[in-house]
């Protein structure tokens, strides 16, 4: 009885694309120079505090030894990228040539990379193996400012690159400020020589390399990282535990969308400095959350795990990420056991407080409450939570979307206080659960409601209050259908004129069709408004209704609703409805539609 929910547009685009920091007024595409000075002053200042620990890199160093070549060809245009939240950046001079020439060994790896990687075709080429023109000013490249020059920065994303990344990129010992190929048609494995890149952003998401993520790049940590991308690959084999050596990148790891196995290690829970985003969803991670990751405190945005094979309870230590304003998801997992009152603690949280879809039993806890400042996305549904629904609920009174208790074992009444959530507008749910009682007048505030009203599939009774008839905004999927709702149909239910869709399947309503309800546009459409189900008892008598007829025309033009020839005198038996007339035409089935949750309110990352 409901549809998929839409996908918010913001939600369902890729990852936005980072793009480096430029002084005002370089030229987009042009390389750009920096002091060497300066810049190994300030990496020296960040990186004190990095730990150091110890590999075999005796193979690695004697490869970056050799290698030295020349070039020639010509470009394109450049384009524009958007960038993300702001990572660790430098200033930049405004000189747009260096002091010096790009040093021999860096241009060969840059003319080599042209060749076999699809140059030719890449979207923007701008100077290019133009002979007339620096490397270091070639699209995407900038340099520092030293002679001989060093390639400092990489940045070709969404570029219609090609290929593999060559082994020989490990040479390019300057890049010190982030190396980028997101976005592209790149593939093979990973080279273990990228791990002696001393670089702060190391983006090669969405592309489609395999293999496993090679231990080396643990080094990486100790290079200051601002974002470590290897999202949406084909990547497989497990997370190496080095790469808790990030202890201090700030902004991204992110893992997701791969193919990833075995156990979260325990040790990324000593990337203490992130504030966001940390995200290893959507692979095929097992074993337990680890509690580790409650160290990390200063998570302010999307800690992401959900959509693996996960385990086990979930650990009272994420409590202490209360510095969490955005997605906090863990749904899709196969989590047991309760949700920790500690969660009551993440106040901060705006939006995304997802936990659906586990096997969690036991309350859902009256703490949650104090996430006052939700407006979108409290969702817990798809879970075996009992008990009944705290009324400190209803302090979420800024909710405005996704606001999902259903498919879980509450019990109780609904608690009027849920009518505080006077900002609501779609996706209200709490179906499928064994609530009990009326529906709280109170409900009737949330009068900016527009779309997936859901109450069905509980043992609501009693009329249907008046109230209800205030939510003039609303459109489509009002569901009150499979509970023992009584009485009329409210006449206000004829001021929402915009209704599309309506559900009282399967209740024991009766009494006269409010004729303030004829004139809606679909109200004849027996695929929109379904009444089938519902019939003249006992409790309509005891309530004194009318119970003569639901008075259309042609009684096949509201599809199962009567028409009715008994009415409820005094004291009489319990009335019997009369079969409806036949009619040549055969009466019309009203067409199926699903009637599973609508789909889940998305994560970005």
């Amino acid at each position: 009885e409901s549809q998929p929910r839409p996908l918010p547009l913001s939600f369902a685009d890729p990852p936005l694309l980072p793009q480096p920091f430029r002084a005002a007024g370089a030229r987009a595409g042009s390389g750009t120079m920096v002091a060497g000075g300066f810049k190994r002053v300030l990496l020296l200042a960040l990186c004190t505090s990095a730990s150091a620990f110890t590999l075999d890199l005796g193979k690695l160093l004697n490869k970056q030894a050799s290698g030295e070549a020349g070039v020639t060809e010509s470009g394109a245009q450049a384009q524009n990228v958007p960038s993300p939240s702001p990572v660790v950046r430098r200033r930049l001079d405004s000189s747009p040539t260096p002091t010096g020439t790009l040093r021999n060994v860096d241009l060969s790896v840059l003319t080599d990379f042209y060749k076999n990687n699809g140059g030719a075709n890449w979207y923007t080429k701008t100077d290019w193996m133009s002979g007339s023109v620096d490397a270091c000013q070639w699209y995407g490249v900038e340099c520092e400012n030293t002679d001989p020059a060093q390639v400092e920065r990489f940045w070709l994303p969404d570029n219609n690159v090609i290929g593999t990344i060559p082994t020989e990129f490990g040479r390019l010992s300057g890049i010190f400020f982030g190396i980028s190929l997101n976005l592209n048609s790149m593939s093979g494995t990973l080279p273990t020589e990228l791990g002696l890149l001393p670089t702060s952003e190391f983006i090669l998401g969405s592309n489609s390399f395999t293999g496993t993520i090679p231990s080396e790049y643990g080094l990486l940590g100790s290079g200051c990282t601002a974002g470590f991308w290897l999202n949406d690959n084909q990547l497989t084999g497990t997370i190496p535990s080095e790469l808790g050596r990030f202890s201090v990148l700030t902004q991204y790891m992110l893992l997701r969308i791969n193919s990833l196995s075995g156990t979260i290690p325990t040790e990324l829970g000593m990337v203490t400095a992130m504030t966001g985003v940390f995200s290893t969803h959507t692979n095929s991670l097992t074993g337990t959350i680890p509690t580790e990751l409650g160290q990390l405190s200063k998570m302010e945005r999307y800690f992401s795990l959900y959509h693996n094979s996960l385990t086990g309870t979930i650990p009272t230590e994420l409590g202490q990420l209360t510095e969490m304003e955005e997605f906090f998801s863990i749904n899709g997992n196969s989590l047991v056991g309760t949700i920790p009152t500690e969660l009551g603690r993440l106040s901060y949280m705006t939006q995304g407080f997802q936990v659906y879809e586990n096997s969690l039993t036991g309350e859902l806890p009256s703490e949650l409450g104090q996430l006052s400042l939700m407006e979108i996305g409290f969702q817990v549904y798809a879970n075996s939570l009992t008990g009944e629904i705290p009324t400190e609920i209803g302090q979420l009174s800024l909710m405005q979307t996704f606001f999902g208790l259903d498919q879980n074992m509450f019990t109780g009444s609904i608690p009027s206080e849920l009518g505080e959530l006077t900002g609501m507008a779609r996706f209200f749910g709490i179906n499928n659960n064994t609530l009990a009682g009326t529906i709280p007048t109170e409900m009737g505030r949330m009068t900016a409601f527009v779309e997936f009203f859901n109450v069905f599939a509980n043992s609501l009774e009693g009329p249907i209050p008046s109230e209800m008839g205030l939510m003039t905004s609303g459109t489509t999927f009002f569901n009150y259908f499979e509970n023992h709702l009584i009485g009329t149909l409210p006449s206000e239910f004829g001021y929402m004129t915009d209704m599309k869709r309506f559900r009282f399947a399967n209740n024991s309503l009766c009494g006269d069709f409010p004729q303030e309800m004829i004139d809606i546009p679909d109200i004849k459409n027996p695929s929109k408004w379904i009444f089938f189900g519902n019939s003249i008892g006992t409790d309509c008598c005891e309530l004194g209704v009318d119970a003569s007829v639901w008075d259309l025309a042609d009684p096949l033009e509201l599809y199962g609703a009567g028409p009715f020839s008994v009415s409820c005198p005094s004291g009489a038996p319990t009335p019997v409805p009369s079969p409806v007339p036949t009619s040549s035409e055969p009466t019309p089935e009203p067409t199926p539609e699903p009637t599973s949750e609508p789909i889940p309110y998305p994560t970005p990352y």
